[in-house]
């Protein structure tokens, strides 16, 4: 797989459920940003008035959310992480791509009106939250450590057939 390198996020791999990719990344991630800022940006809103305020609390949002989304995500495909777990690091990159983009959004100030983002953040919390509670409920059953071995498994195959690519082209 890809791993990404970034001093932002630390070193991870986007897997295939996420879709079509642009240099590495799946489209998707990037409209799922955009959707967070904007949920989490009106939420912000109708709690506070003040500029910095809004912006720190839009942050905290976005990081609550991505700790329940961290657990789940290898198991659904999204991405892993080389180290297995999220790191201290993904989250103050979350915390720094955050910031700009809240920012953004505050100066910007769009009009979004009704509930619907507050469902939105809700039901994203709710979903992965429950997939993490049912993930592991299963451990009891070895099923996290057979997922994990399917996900080693992978990952060799992927470097395996990395490598023979390499050489393939070496040849050449």
């Amino acid at each position: 797989p890809i791993f990404h390198k970034g001093f932002i996020f630390g070193e991870y791999s986007y897997g295939n459920a996420l879709g079509t990719k642009v240099f590495g990344v799946p489209i998707l991630i990037g409209i799922n940003w955009c959707i967070l800022v904007f949920i989490t940006g009106f939420i912000a809103d109708t709690f506070f008035h003040n500029f910095w305020q809004k912006i720190l609390l839009g942050i905290f949002l976005m990081i609550s959310l991505d700790l329940v989304m961290e657990p789940v995500a290898p198991v659904l495909d999204f991405w892993t992480f080389k180290s297995g777990l999220a790191t201290f690091q993904n989250y103050l990159g979350w915390s720094l791509v955050s910031f700009p983009l809240h920012f953004l959004y505050q100066k910007l100030s769009p009009k979004i009106s009704g509930p619907f983002p507050f469902h939105l953040f809700i039901l994203q919390f709710l979903f992965f939250t429950i997939l993490l509670i049912k993930i592991n409920s299963f451990d009891t059953y070895g099923l996290l450590e057979a997922v994990e071995e399917v996900n080693n498994q992978v990952r060799e195959d992927r470097d395996w057939e990395h490598m023979v690519g390499r050489a393939v082209l070496e040849d050449e």
